[in-house]
C-alpha cells in the first residue's frame, strides 16, 4: 500500500496515512465506470469548471435583481443561468468527475444534515438579500458555513481518517 508522510508544522512528528484515504472519497476499482445516482449527479456536476462559473454568476444576477427588488428578474437570471449551466454537464462523465477533489467537496453534501442547513443557509442569504437584512443575509452564510463542516467531519468519518491526535 502507498503511504504519503504527512508532517505537522506544530511538533516534530510525522504520519504515515494510507496515500488512498487522502486522495480519494471513493473505491479505486471501477471508478470511471461507476453508475451515478441521480441525486450524485446533481450534486457533482457543480464541480465542472463551466456549471460553476454559470452558477455563480447565475448566484450574482439573482442576488443584484434581489436587492433591487426585482424578484420576477432575480429568479429568471437563478433560472436561466443554472439551466444553461446543467446543460454543459451533458455528456460529461460524472464518475469521472466524482474523482476530483472539488467533486468530492460537491458530494459532501450527500449528509443529510449538511443538505438541509447548506440548502436553507442559501434560502435564508437571498431572503436576507431580498428584504435588505444584514441579519439574515449573514445568518443564511453562517449557515451554509456550518452545514459544510458538519460535511467535512461526517466525510472524514466515513472514509475512517481519524484527526484525533491522541490516537
Amino acid at each position: 500500500m502507498e503511504t504519503q508522510k504527512v508532517s505537522q508544522t506544530s511538533e516534530a512528528r510525522t504520519v504515515e496515512v494510507p496515500r488512498a484515504k487522502l486522495v480519494s472519497a471513493l473505491p479505486a476499482e471501477g471508478l470511471r465506470t461507476r453508475k451515478v445516482t441521480l441525486f450524485e449527479n446533481a450534486l457533482v456536476q457543480h464541480a465542472y469548471p463551466p456549471k460553476l462559473i454559470l452558477d455563480t454568476l447565475a448566484v450574482m444576477w439573482s442576488g443584484y435583481y434581489l436587492w433591487q427588488g426585482e424578484f420576477a428578474f432575480a429568479m429568471v437570471a437563478l433560472g436561466a443561468l443554472a439551466a444553461l449551466g446543467t446543460y454543459t454537464t451533458l455528456g460529461i462523465n460524472k464518475a469521472a468527475l466524482m474523482d476530483t477533489a472539488f467533486g468530492q467537496y460537491c458530494l459532501m453534501a450527500k449528509n443529510p444534515v449538511t443538505f438541509v442547513a447548506v440548502v436553507a443557509g442559501y434560502v435564508g442569504a437571498l431572503y436576507g438579500l431580498w428584504v435588505h437584512s444584514t441579519f439574515y443575509l449573514l445568518g443564511g452564510i453562517s449557515l451554509i458555513g456550518v452545514g459544510r463542516l458538519i460535511g467535512w467531519k461526517a466525510m472524514f468519518k466515513a472514509r475512517g481518517i481519524d484527526l484525533d491526535e491522541n490516537a
